[in-house]
């Protein structure tokens, strides 16, 4: 004969239930963000290759954060050709970049901002950059993700005097270099001196 659950029992499995949850909800927050994370570098690792293709197609340059002050000057624009966005009007090409998957999640989750939240590194605001004349393109900052610590959230560029807040577990940002390998950095690690290689390009 099968018995009924008595309402202790059901109270004691409803509070196990709870506990394990208590338990496994931040293992699994955790293992998400990680996911994400890992999103990001590999959409860093996209992006690069549409910096690769853009300095083909220009005789081996990089474009500027921004080379006349405009919205169509920014980066994103140039590069939002290689990611399908070729929108005339500047705002609706960076939503499309962003539905065409440069965006990192984290960022977005975060904010719910469907835009563009890569900040591409300055002083390259003016003009454009030739790859060759880059003394040490796997230690010079190209771009990256993070929250900045004065200004919000970016999607333009990051500076040493203003540097990135992490989003990511550990402390860390990804970052995009001009050899176009991308790899988490933490916190600690992003150099405050604006004439750090990091910063330059320049070996010391």
């Amino acid at each position: 004969m099968r018995k009924n659950f008595t309402l202790i029992e059901l109270l004691v499995v409803i509070a196990i239930i709870a506990i394990l949850a208590a338990i496994l909800l931040p293992a699994l927050n955790k293992a998400r963000a990680r996911a994400q994370a890992t999103g990001c570098v590999n959409t860093l690792k996209t992006l690069g290759g549409m910096f690769a293709l853009y300095s083909e197609d220009y005789n081996g340059m990089i474009p500027a954060v921004n080379f006349d002050g405009t919205g169509e000057g920014f980066w994103r624009y140039q590069i939002g050709p290689y990611y399908g966005a070729r929108n005339v009007a500047w705002q609706t090409r960076t939503t499309e970049l962003a539905a065409a998957g440069l965006r990192c999640q984290t960022g977005f989750f975060a904010t719910g901002k469907d835009t563009v939240n890569y900040g591409m590194r300055t002083p390259v605001v003016e003009k454009p950059v030739k790859l060759s004349s880059i003394q040490a393109p796997s230690q010079l900052c190209l771009a990256g993700d993070a929250h900045w610590n004065l200004s919000g959230w970016y999607d333009t560029h990051l500076a040493w005097n203003s540097r990135p807040e992490p989003i990511h577990p550990r402390d860390t940002s990804n970052i995009l270099y001009f050899d176009f390998h991308a790899a988490p950095l933490p916190k600690g690690k992003v150099p405050g001196s604006n004439s750090d290689v990091f910063w330059t390009g320049k070996r010391n």
